[in-house]
């Protein structure tokens, strides 16, 4: 194991199949993953007891010093126990709005035709300012945090 270089990157083999981890011997836990497909820069580490794997961007978009320079913010927010993946995850599921939620259960859930349309017509009439509001502001709203 020797300092990541972007020749060694250059040069590496693509794998038929699978991929391969090359790993920097001066950054723990950074390194490039190259597959078939691509090949991207990624931080790893133990985050509260689990490995954590964290794709920082494609080798061909970013630099090697970029990529670096991420990958330290990166692994100082995971030595602190914060998880990247499930800050991004977080913000995902934040940002759904009602109507978007309707959608995914009537969707999801074997429900018969006219409980479709009852539940869709009295979201669209009972709720209608609230369909385009992302469910967590709804449910501060709703539930808002007791004042210390």
């Amino acid at each position: 194991m020797s300092k990541l270089t972007q020749r060694m990157i250059d040069i590496t083999t693509v794998p038929s199949k699978g991929q391969t981890i090359l790993r920097d011997s001066e950054l723990k836990g950074f390194g490039v993953r190259v597959s078939p497909e691509s090949s991207s820069y990624v931080v790893e580490a133990r985050v509260n007891g689990k490995n954590t794997r964290i794709t920082i961007g494609k080798t061909s978009l970013m630099s090697l010093e970029e990529a670096r320079d991420r990958a330290r913010e990166l692994l100082s927010r995971m030595t602190q126990g914060i998880d990247p993946n499930y800050e991004k995850r977080l913000e995902e599921v934040a940002a759904i709005t009602l109507r978007e939620l309707l959608q995914v259960y009537l969707a999801t859930k074997e429900l018969k035709p006219n409980t479709v349309s009852v539940y869709t017509r009295q979201c669209n009439n009972a709720f209608v300012n609230w369909l385009d509001k992302p469910i967590t502001s709804i449910w501060l709203l709703l539930c808002p945090q007791p004042e210390p």
